[in-house]
């Protein structure tokens, strides 16, 4: 995580705490480094250039409307100092540098089968799949 300061993060978890979803990692992490979701929104700029609502933030905490663009995703990352590619995979997408142009589907099927044997590997053995 480069000079960033160190999150409780791992895995499902965020210290003791099973997370559920993309939302409530956003909302666990602002507390965690003492943000208001005010604070959180005007380190943010929304397509107007704008800093985001409160009201925008509740939005992505509650999970309404689904997971903020990648503009949005890599400003909320440095917000609150987390990879990109953990906010991605909560979120359920793959992440804006990576693309199927130009790949063979054997090609593809390598790349998801090497990322499953890894998360495989090494997750938690009391951890089943949802």
């Amino acid at each position: 995580m480069e000079a960033r300061e160190a999150c409780q993060f791992s895995g499902s978890t965020w210290g003791n705490k099973k997370l559920k979803s993309f939302g409530e990692l956003i909302a666990r992490r602002r507390r965690e480094l003492g943000l208001t979701q005010t604070e959180l929104g005007a380190r943010i700029k929304g397509r107007s250039g704008e800093p985001v609502s409160q009201k925008r933030i509740t939005d992505i905490e509650h999970d309404r409307f689904g997971v903020p663009r990648a503009r949005v995703m890599k400003q909320l990352a440095r917000a609150l100092k987390l990879e990109v590619d953990v906010l991605c995979l909560w979120g359920r997408v793959v992440p804006p540098d990576i693309r199927a142009e130009g790949l063979a589907e054997e090609t593809i099927k390598e790349a998801w089968g090497a990322f499953r044997a890894v998360i495989k590997r090494k997750r938690p053995a009391s951890h089943g799949r949802d």
